[in-house]
């Protein structure tokens, strides 16, 4: 069974090994049909690994359960940020509880110990786990603690990496390269441009400047590639006056706040860290990070026996990349 939080109609679906499987859903999923390569975001790529393992044929989960506590998302139209309803997401462990618990045994129970003692394999996708409450965060952690590993797996996404709850798997902003790459394919898929005028544009954008100004421009991020794409489709071909006005469409957009608004919000347990954001945003040198870092150390009079913490503190900002450490 695959679960999603949003429920509004149920499907079922027989697999290649016959087994009928339902799906419960209401916000709608991406296209999982297309190849994975397509889908490069921590939400979309889980949502897709959750497809795959659906139609496996060997089927290692009995129960697939995708819930999220995802409260806004960006259109990938208007570069503007849309807030989700609090129906359609998890808020608490106590709803996330209710929610396994009602598919699992068709009751509403906040009661976890049952779950726990279960033994039917699950995978449990916990989305955008940095969106809970602090409190909540630990409530969760807790409980996976509990969990049996032999039947019950879970996958947790999250903007912050320095939330340890796990192994950690990276999903990084596309290169120059994969931007490009990505830009192709979604023209092929989505727009249904033909081979001949795909050619013609790749040749086009390797040619000169084009393909690091694209990928400046889009940040390596597919949302960002898939609002250029949308630009691009209207507009029919590229110039500097095209490249301006996407500029000045991002400068209008939310995207800024929706990537980066909320980080000084997600370092609330770390001051120190904290100190050092604000500092960067003060201090514009035009040297290397090492000199940056030493001019933060003075300013907050950083002593030898806080080295540790401070390096500390830096990793967060890397990880939540609002810095970037060259070596």
């Amino acid at each position: 069974m695959i679960f999603s939080l949003f429920f509004s109609f149920v499907k079922t679906i027989k697999t290649k090994s016959g087994i009928r499987l339902n799906l419960f859903l209401h916000r709608a999923l991406p296209n999982l049909h297309q190849p994975l390569r397509h889908y490069h975001g921590k939400t979309a790529t889980v949502q897709k690994i959750c497809e795959e393992l659906a139609y496996k044929k060997d089927r290692p989960f009995e129960f697939i359960f995708f819930l999220t506590a995802k409260d806004r998302e960006l259109n990938k139209y208007t570069g503007k940020i849309e807030h989700i309803n609090v129906e359609n997401r998890i808020t608490t462990f106590d709803e996330l509880i209710r929610s396994l618990s009602l598919f699992l045994y068709n009751e509403s129970s906040v009661h976890y110990e049952r779950i726990v003692n279960d033994t039917s394999k699950m995978l449990i996708v916990i989305d955008d786990f940095e969106t809970f409450e602090d409190e909540e965060k630990t409530k969760i952690t807790n409980f996976i603690k509990l969990l049996n590993t032999n039947y019950h797996k879970v996958i947790i996404t999250t903007r912050n990496s320095f939330l340890k709850v796990g192994d950690e798997i990276q999903t990084n902003e596309l290169n120059q390269s994969d931007t490009v790459q990505f830009l192709i394919e979604v023209l092929e898929t989505e727009h249904g441009f033909t081979k001949t005028r795909l050619k013609e544009i790749r040749e086009i954008i390797t040619q000169g400047h084009w393909s690091e100004d694209i990928h400046t421009i889009t940040l390596g991020k597919p949302l960002e590639i898939i609002r250029f794409i949308n630009c691009f489709v209207q507009k029919g071909s590229l110039s500097t006056e095209f490249m301006k006005e996407i500029e000045n469409l991002n400068n209008l957009s939310d995207r800024n706040e929706f990537l980066y608004g909320r980080n000084y919000q997600q370092l609330s347990n770390d001051k120190l860290a904290q100190d050092i954001f604000v500092v960067v945003g003060l201090l514009t040198p035009q040297e290397s990070l090492t000199s940056l870092v030493s001019h933060i150390k003075h300013i907050l009079n950083i002593k030898e026996d806080d080295e540790s913490k401070f390096n500390q503190s830096i990793d967060k900002l890397a990880k939540l990349k609002l810095i970037d450490l060259d070596g």
